[in-house]
């Protein structure tokens, strides 16, 4: 792995990492990026979990163009927070993206064009955050992106490079064939017969790929449907140690666990408390509310976009109370007829991949909604006001 990095991975890159969002996260390559001091990198990817925050942190990045940045099941992206807020430990430039946006812009760079065409983001702030995004006769043209390295990590994998992957996959197919050449970590190095055995399910064409390293456990702590769950409790560890002021330097440490290497950092804060002017009675609390209140507009038969957090449980409430004919779509690319049967940290858990109706690329789902055949959606963000107005994400104060 370190010799893939120092070979395929350098200063300067642009990287498109986490591309099936919450799982399959290549942790383990991005530790070792972070060990070999690479800097001013260019970070692309849908929404990401702590693995950008991290290298944001160890002073990796240059630029994000993403559709988010954070900590997915637990608080905001504090790395990320402190360098687009206060530089530190480097400023960064920022291309603002959604999920849909960047699947269209790294398509268009696989098919070579300089630019697509959507009614996307029409009305959105983000066309004032990012040069690539331009209105053009009633439509948004989404300009390419283009990686210079796709790193994903799979199921398994031959030495040739043919990858199989299962569960939502994001965007990993476009960033694949967006990049100028794929670097593969697998759970497993298998024998060409397997994977030639069912080609419909190779992510890439071989000769995109130019290292193939087996990293059992490489993307823990995140879920690789079929292997190991998501560590929800290595995630919860990862927010509360980065988010004190003084702890961006990451130091990673020599000890793995499953495969992956850890984080250690020194600070310690206590977990946020709801402020007591906040606070209602023991009847219920504004967020049991919320969820009951948004559960309530789920009608029987309805497709149902279900955002993350209270979104999954209001979907969960509607079908067991009066829409039990609900169908849930889930960005990540999944679409459901019933909840998952375990808790979800993230829509993109295994419980949620288990008895999907259908797992498929992100662009997809989006396709669906573009087409007006969801009759609902639930999102959320950092910041809503009264009117509806949101922000996904909240960056240097007094800009949004």
């Amino acid at each position: 792995m370190a010799q893939a990095v120092d070979s395929f991975v350098p200063d300067g890159a642009t990287v498109a990492l986490g591309t099936a969002l919450e799982a399959l996260i290549p942790f383990a390559v991005g530790h070792e990026m972070i060990r070999q001091g690479r800097r001013d990198l260019e970070l692309v990817g849908p929404i990401s979990d702590a693995l950008f925050d991290q290298l944001i942190g160890a002073g990796c990045v240059r630029r994000v163009t993403a559709a988010w940045v954070a900590n997915v099941s637990q608080e905001l992206g504090h790395c990320y927070r402190r360098a687009t807020e206060s530089g530190v430990p480097r400023s960064l430039e920022i291309h603002d993206h959604t999920n849909f946006s960047i699947s269209l812009a790294l398509w268009a760079a696989a098919w070579n064009v300089p630019s697509l065409p959507a009614r996307t983001l029409l009305g959105s702030e983000i066309l004032g955050t990012n040069p690539n995004l331009t209105v053009d006769g009633g439509l948004v043209r989404i300009g390419a992106v283009h990686p210079d390295v796709a790193v994903v990590h799979v199921q398994r994998a031959d030495a040739m490079g043919r990858a199989h992957a299962w569960g939502p996959l994001g965007i990993t197919e476009e960033a694949g064939l967006a990049a100028q050449r794929v670097v593969i970590t697998c759970e497993e190095l298998v024998d060409a017969s397997v994977t030639l055995s069912d080609p419909n399910r190779i992510l890439f064409p071989e000769t995109k790929v130019v290292a193939v390293v087996q990293v059992p456990g490489g993307a823990h702590p995140a879920p690789v449907q079929g292997y190991f769950k998501r560590d929800h409790a290595f995630f919860r560890e990862a927010s509360r140690r980065g988010s004190g002021s003084g702890c961006w330097m990451c130091r990673i440490g020599s000890r793995t666990w499953n495969g992956s290497t850890s984080i250690r950092c020194a600070s310690r804060v206590k977990r946020f408390r709801l402020p007591p002017t906040l606070r209602m009675s023991k009847a219920y609390t504004p967020q049991e509310l919320m969820v009951a209140v948004a559960s309530r507009e789920i009608r029987d038969g309805d497709l149902v976009f279900v955002g993350m957090r209270l979104p999954i449980l209001a979907y969960a409430v509607a079908r067991s109370n009066h829409a039990p004919n609900a169908r849930g779509l889930f960005e990540v690319g999944l679409m459901r007829d019933a909840p998952a049967e375990k808790f979800l940290g993230t829509m993109g858990d295994p419980p949620n991949v288990a008895g999907a109706l259908w797992a498929t690329r992100m662009s997809n789902v989006m396709a669906l909604m573009a087409q007006g055949l969801v009759d609902l959606g639930f999102i959320g963000g950092a910041e809503v006001d009264r009117f509806g107005n949101l922000n996904k994400a909240a960056g240097e104060r007094g800009r949004r």
